[in-house]
Parts: C-alpha cells; structure tokens; sequence
C-alpha cells in the first residue's frame, strides 16, 4: 500500500530531460524524447486503427486477414509473456540464443519498448508493487469514485504518456552484457515497422494485389497491436483492481478472468504471479489454464528451452549481488521445482 515516503529518490533514471535554450525568450525547454516518442507512436497507431476500421468498413474482412491478425496476435503474446516477462525479466527459464532473438523480436513487434525498458520498469513494478514508487500502480488520486477512475486510467495508458516509462538501469545489471538483448533494442523501430510489413507482404503474396496487402497490413498491424496493447494494459489496471485473491500479497493483484481471456496467454492470473513471481507456471489451479505455459513445455519437449522454473512455494530474487532488489523477492530463498 502507498506509503507516502519514496525510496527511489537515489535511483537513476534514464534518458535524462533533454534542455533546449530560446535566448530571446530567456527561457529553457526541458523534454523527454522518449516521452514524446511515445506520444507520436501512440498517435500514429490511434490514427493508423481509425483508418483500418474504416478501410475494412468500406472493403470487407475476409478470413484469411483474421488469420493474420490471430497469428500476430499470439506471436506478438507470446514474446510479452515468455520472452520479455518470464524469460527475460524472471528467469524463469533458459533458452537457446536462436530462440531469446527469435521471441525477442516477436515481443519487440507488440510495440512496448525495448528490452532493457520493459524490463527496468517490471522489476522495478515488483520491487514496490502498488506502491507509491510502482511506475504504473492504479493508485486512487484523491478520494470517491473519480478518484478510482483517474487512477485506473493512469495505470492503464497514463503513466506512459505521462514521463514514467523511463530505463531505471540499476535494474538490468545482468542483461546489459546480453548480445542478443543489445542486438534486439538496438533494432527495435526496426522490428515495429516489420510488425506491420511483414503481413502485408503476407496478404500481397496471398491475394496477388495491393489491396491484399493493405487489408493484411491492417489486420496485422494496427489492428492486432490495438489488442496485444490494450492486453497487457489491462493487466496493470485491472488485474490490480478487479477480480480474486487467493494469495495474500502484500499488493493489490487480482486474478481477473476478463484479463486472462484478454491476454490469452496467462497474464490474468496476475495475483498468482505476485505470490509466486519466478514461476514459469501463472496457472495454480487445476481450472486455471497458462497458455504461456504450456508454450514452454512445448520449447522444452524439443530440447530449445530448459531449467523452466515451476516455482509454486518459494521465489528468488534476481538481482546482481549490490544491486537494489530487481523484484522485490527474498534474497535468501531458493526456487525448488525446476524442470517440472
């Protein structure tokens, strides 16, 4: 719960505010870039699905461009979950370089940030979870109902248009030696824009036309990224708002069965993530289904993944030695269901 006294007054975050000098007004311009980049990006796709819906509302939707849109979809799902959160973030597996590239660029086509930021940002949103020092919390602002609002919708998209996405580098020690993690941010924009064209040479190869192309660009692109965006917003805002807890945690996740049909792949079962972060599993109960999951099992069956980490009792914190607490775990314990 908030405490009200912050705690990561000495932490660094990154980039700093870009100062720009306007001698004739005697005033300094400060700005993020990556604020701003990410105001324009999300304007672009707001603009780009208003133009999608209104292409497919004059032209039609056939099943193949539903195709391509449930295909991105659960490539781009799949790299948020497996790669980005449990791989990348948690450790809660290994995995063959061919592989940590191969997911890390699906995750990198969902339009959420290079590596190393997602990353910062979730370890650091589970070092103070729903704390006043949690990046995107939905912590009420003020009093009553509306009070409840602005804060649901801060943690929604709020806090990403507001100069909070920041790199917090004390966070990813362990990950900035990381080739494949260096090769993939370094071409990040790269694999956005491949997120949009690649379908569309889908759809051109498919249909022979150009209208197939820009059917398919549309379904895959701004389309699909509307809902893996949406996704995974509404496990910040509403699976710390709405739904069950079955595990005292000292935040306030919930298991929410929206988000989890939202996500498809696990993420609802956020509050059995909270209790037991390392897990690669998020499912705890036998009704609960982790498609992410069984995603591992599958890379495992084939020898491409291992030391998977089914961690249903203890956790372990993921920090380098002097390194503020990455996740918020306890330093002392050991995972102790591996492979399972």
């Amino acid at each position: 719960m908030p405490s009200g006294h912050r705690r990561d007054v000495g932490e660094t975050r990154l980039p700093l505010p870009t100062r720009i000098s306007i001698p004739w007004l005697n005033r300094v311009i400060r700005f993020n870039h990556v604020t701003l980049l990410l105001r324009v990006g999300l304007a672009i796709e707001v603009a780009a699905l208003v133009v999608a819906v209104w292409w497919f509302a004059v032209h039609g939707i056939g099943w193949f461009e539903v195709v391509v849109c449930v295909v991105m979809f659960l490539m781009n799902a799949l790299g948020i979950t497996v790669g980005y959160h449990r791989l990348f973030t948690h450790r809660s597996l290994q995995a063959r370089p061919w592989v940590r590239l191969v997911i890390g660029i699906w995750g990198a086509m969902g339009m959420q940030g290079p590596i190393l930021y997602w990353v910062s940002i979730h370890r650091k949103h589970h070092r103070y979870p729903d704390e006043v020092e949690d990046p995107h919390s939905p912590r009420p602002s003020g009093r009553g109902w509306l009070a409840v609002a602005r804060g649901a919708i801060y943690a929604f998209v709020g806090w990403i248009v507001s100069g909070e996405y920041c790199l917090y580098p004390e966070y990813i020690k362990d990950l900035k030696r990381d080739p494949v993690v260096r090769f993939v941010d370094r071409y990040y924009s790269l694999w956005v824009i491949a997120g949009v064209i690649v379908p569309g040479l889908i759809g051109l190869a498919w249909y022979g036309t150009w209208q197939g192309y820009w059917a398919c660009a549309f379904a895959g692109g701004p389309i699909r990224l509307f809902f893996s965006l949406t996704g995974t917003w509404y496990v910040n805002s509403a699976a710390h708002i709405f739904g069950s807890r079955p595990f005292a945690t000292t935040d306030l996740s919930r298991n929410n069965r929206f988000v989890v049909f939202a996500t498809v792949i696990g993420e609802g079962w956020h509050n059995n993530h909270h209790a037991f972060p390392r897990s690669a599993n998020m499912a705890a109960q036998p009704y609960q289904i982790d498609f992410g999951y069984q995603f591992i099992r599958l890379l495992k069956h084939f020898g491409w993944v291992d030391r998977v980490l089914v961690d249903l009792g203890k956790t372990v914190d993921v920090a380098e030695p002097g390194a503020p607490s990455a996740t918020g775990y306890p330093e002392s314990e050991k995972p102790i269901a591996v492979d399972a």
